[in-house]
């Protein structure tokens, strides 16, 4: 019995939150994927990456180039792609050096993260991060059982952004996003919720929110560690002119939070829904439309609303924004 379908997390970027670019060659047409299925023996964590809707294949050595491999605390990553992408390899070749400078900063955010999510026993991951374009597509799966060795989390992305620093914020950020998907999973199983009502679009999107939210706590905590260290970054600007921004949340730029539910759920494509409240949230904590990843008091402060989505999914189509202790909507 699936308990629960998780993310479609597509290759759309917001350059106000990142600053991230792709070549022509590389945009578009990825999906980051997650379900989850009791099977009587325990939870088995399907994780899915394809690009251009193709059928997935296990991941395995014979088609995967790996490209990087290393230890962040007790979990464990890969960065790989095709044998035949020349274009990433090459790419990859020429960057390596601030590529794997980005990746040790990993270090300092990803542990904290998934310690954050309070995991109970203890969840290690591996992590396999593909990299892929559109004439180098990647469409791979991979399996784990929760409780029997490492979960594995597998996403694709291009490398194509505008600066490879920017690669591991952008990545594992990703990967977040789909741990989070466990999480919520795992606490709709504890608190005994009915898996239709997990079903209905409002939850759906609620959690996607989340989930999509937690990505830009983990960029923010990537650049606010490059800010520490001395690196030159800018901070996360946010247009607050975005015509659809007071159209589905009325008063958003006075300070309140009353999104339009029905004009969210009947959003096309679906995944505009979840993006736009994530966005409309971050406008609610920034308030004057800048995240400083400079200030060590607007870190706290916006650390503090990261923290507590990973404990809890709020019910953002009713207008909450804090989630409720324990609870995953």
């Amino acid at each position: 019995m699936a308990i629960a379908s998780g993310c479609a997390n597509r290759g759309l970027r917001d350059s106000a939150l990142a600053e991230e670019q792709e070549y022509p060659d590389a945009r578009g047409g990825f999906i980051n994927s997650i379900t989850f299925r009791d099977d009587g023996d325990g939870l088995r964590v399907f994780s899915r990456a394809s690009w251009q809707g193709a059928r997935p294949e296990m991941l395995n050595d014979d088609n995967t180039y790996v490209l990087e491999s290393g230890r962040i605390g007790k979990h464990s990553y890969r960065i790989v792609t095709n044998h035949s992408a020349h274009d990433v390899i090459r790419w990859y070749t020429e960057n390596q050096i601030p590529v794997q400078e980005s990746i040790e900063f990993s270090g300092l955010v990803i542990p904290n993260l998934i310690e954050g999510f309070g995991f109970k026993p203890h969840v290690e991951f591996n992590i396999d991060i593909a990299l892929g374009t559109r004439q180098s597509p990647l469409s791979l799966e991979a399996v784990s059982r929760l409780g029997d060795g490492p979960v594995r989390i597998l996403i694709t992305d291009s490398p194509f952004y505008a600066h490879p620093h920017d690669l591991a914020p952008g990545t594992f950020s990703k990967a977040v996003h789909e741990i989070a998907h466990l999480k919520y999973a795992l606490q709709r199983t504890r608190l005994d919720s009915p898996d239709s009502s997990y079903r209905g679009a409002k939850n759906r999107i609620n959690e996607e929110s989340a989930a999509t939210f937690l990505e830009t706590c983990t960029k923010y905590r990537f650049y606010r560690e490059y800010s520490k260290a001395g690196l030159e970054v800018p901070n996360f600007t946010l247009n607050l002119e975005y015509p659809w921004l007071p159209k589905l949340f009325p008063g958003i730029l006075e300070g309140d939070f009353s999104p339009d539910s029905e004009k969210l759920r009947n959003l096309s494509p679906v995944n505009h829904s979840w993006e736009r409240i994530a966005y409309a949230v971050l406008v609610l904590l920034a308030g004057d439309g800048v995240l400083d990843v400079h200030d060590e008091e607007a870190e706290g402060a916006f650390a503090e609303y990261c923290q507590a989505v990973t404990k809890g999914v709020p019910d953002y189509l009713s207008g909450e924004v804090w989630p409720h202790p324990g609870s995953s909507n």
